[in-house]
């Protein structure tokens, strides 16, 4: 896990948000390599959409600031409730949860942090 910055009491909250989250990009993650996702991705978009999603989920990991964690855990949350809810992409609501992920990341990545 990453070294994060700022009070102790920041640091261990904002370390417990960070591992939850980051254990669901996980598990989406592990789904993104499967052939049977490859194969549900090629019928329906093209790879500059998994690009995208998979550069969002970069940036992401590679903030340090506790109060980014803090500050958006609910968003946050409900982003893990919906890759956890989307990593079952044969009832074909990936799609609408990738477009999710990757417009709430985005947005919350934009912030100065």
């Amino acid at each position: 896990m990453k070294e994060l910055r700022g009070s102790d009491k920041q640091i261990k909250w904002a370390r417990d948000i960070n591992f939850q989250f980051m254990v669901s990009i996980e598990n989406l993650k592990s789904v993104l390599k499967t052939e049977e996702y490859k194969n549900w991705l090629s019928r329906r978009y093209d790879r500059e959409e998994e690009t995208k999603l998979l550069e969002e989920i970069e940036r992401l990991d590679k903030i340090e600031e506790s109060k980014f964690w803090i500050e958006n855990r609910y968003v946050l949350n409900r982003l893990v409730k919906l890759i956890e809810s989307g990593l079952y992409f044969e009832r074909d609501n990936m799609a609408f949860v990738r477009g999710i992920v990757i417009k709430v990341l985005n947005e919350i990545l934009d912030l100065d942090y």
